[in-house]
């Protein structure tokens, strides 16, 4: 984009002449058919008549700052444009807004994280392209109009959009298909996934773009012909994992390429991070998968809703375990003062500290051993484990083990106890009661001694 300079001396920008629909590399230039949909679907959302002054938030090379030009321009309101100074700074921006008389802005939700709402008397809010959690959505929904938004470069900036409100119980949805915009999502058969099902995101309509520049393959990949039209128009393919809700309105889940390989299970990380967000004591969940290949952990990073802390571990589990199954239930929970981001904004996954350094721990009451086999496991797991002391009913897995981690306890107990007990059992029976039980029978069904050992050297 270009700027030139009026007569008046003000400076307009100048926008390059495409063909229509044209794409360049990831980014889209869609002008054509899609242009005439976009900017009056987004007109009252964003709150735009004439006279409304709006925040210039996003950078001129971002395809966001679509949003602001051609919607606030084309209403006859008046465009604010924030420094890169003001940008960095939360308050050198409030300032700045306060004294041009915005009244309107689109920003992302790690800025609303950063502001006071009380310094920003806004009227208007659009936020997207990023995660919008359950707290900043009921903090800034009850000061402001908050609207929430969705939508991929290749679909003109925004897909669906919906209104927050204050007193919303769960996850913030992405809202639903603005003017001229159709939504599937579809399962890996490529049928409609039913409310409540997730699938892949495919968007249809006006928006789309025709593909990308001298780039045929990924077009081919990413454009698709609608297969439940089947009238010749085409799909954009998101990637993006989403599920309906009852009120016609989208869930965001996830990337699908963000899905992880644990124990054999093909898993989401983005439904982990949507059923632990919907808990009322958890702000924003972030689930990663910890360890190599052949052995990894899921593990959840947590930040709390408010100035309370966390639930408990099990608590956490228990809220898990109603909605997905076991395999998908986080071995490990830390909880986090603040999510690490990059400069853009965006969450950065390697700056998350490694989860043994802060885990949450169980509610559970401690519980000391009661025998000398039940201390050995004990004494086991809390190194292997790096607990501080381990109880005869903690479980083994939810205090952060896993199956590479179960064989060396095996192995220490084989090479102590001269006793062979097969890694199953550990699976069967976690806890340091249930194993030591199994142990003392091992002993006593091979020696004929008592059902106990009575001591034991490290």
């Amino acid at each position: 984009m270009a700027f030139e300079k009026g007569n008046a001396g003000e400076w307009t920008p100048v926008f390059p002449r495409y063909p229509l629909g044209t794409a360049f590399g990831a980014g889209v230039w869609n002008v054509g058919p899609g242009g005439g949909r976009f900017a009056p679907a987004m007109r009252p959302v964003l709150g735009v008549a004439e006279g409304v002054v709006a925040l210039q938030f996003a950078s001129f090379s971002f395809d966001a700052a679509v949003l602001d030009i051609a919607v606030v321009l084309g209403g006859g309101g008046t465009l604010a444009i924030a420094t890169s100074a003001e940008r960095a700074e939360p308050d050198a921006l409030a300032a700045m807004v306060r004294d041009s008389g915005v009244t309107v802005a689109s920003v992302v939700p790690s800025l609303l994280a950063v502001l006071d709402p009380d310094a920003v008397p806004l009227t208007n809010w659009v936020v997207g392209a990023e995660r919008l959690t359950a707290e900043l959505s009921r903090t800034w929904s009850s000061k402001a109009r908050l609207w929430n938004t969705y939508g991929p470069t290749e679909t003109t900036v925004i897909t669906t959009a919906g209104p927050m409100a204050a007193d919303q119980p769960g996850v913030p949805p992405i809202g639903a298909p603005i003017g001229n915009t159709r939504v599937q999502v579809l399962d890996r058969n490529l049928r409609p996934a039913p409310v409540g099902v997730t699938g892949e995101v495919y968007i249809g309509g006006a928006g789309v773009a025709r593909g990308y520049f001298g780039r045929p393959a990924l077009t081919a990949e990413r454009f698709v012909p609608d297969p439940v039209a089947g009238d010749g128009s085409r799909l954009y393919r998101s990637g993006d994992l989403a599920r309906w809700r009852a009120d016609g309105q989208l869930d965001f889940v996830g990337r699908a390429d963000d899905q992880v390989k644990v124990r054999g299970f093909r898993i989401e990380p983005g439904e982990i991070e949507h059923v632990l967000s919907s808990h009322p004591a958890v702000g924003a969940a972030v689930v990663v998968a910890d360890g190599n290949e052949d052995d990894r952990r899921l593990v959840a990073y947590l930040l709390p809703a408010g100035s309370e802390p966390l639930p408990p571990v099990d608590v956490l589990r228990d809220h898990l375990r109603g909605r997905l199954p076991e395999f998908m239930v986080p071995a490990v929970f830390v909880q986090l003062q603040a999510l690490p981001l990059n400069p853009n904004g965006k969450l950065d996954k390697a700056k998350l500290p490694p989860p043994d350094d802060a885990r949450l721990a169980p509610a559970a009451v401690y519980q000391p051993p009661r025998n000398a086999t039940e201390e050995l496991l004990a004494g086991i797991w809390a190194e292997l484990l790096n607990a501080e002391r381990v109880g005869v009913t903690d479980n083994f897995f939810e205090l952060g083990g896993h199956s590479l981690l179960a064989t060396q306890v095996m192995s220490r107990v084989r090479s102590v106890l001269g006793v062979e007990i097969p890694l199953a059992t550990l699976f069967d029976r976690p806890t340091v009661a249930g194993l030591a039980e199994a142990i003392n029978q091992s002993l006593l069904g091979s020696k004929g001694g008592a059902a106990e050992i009575e001591s034991f050297d490290l």
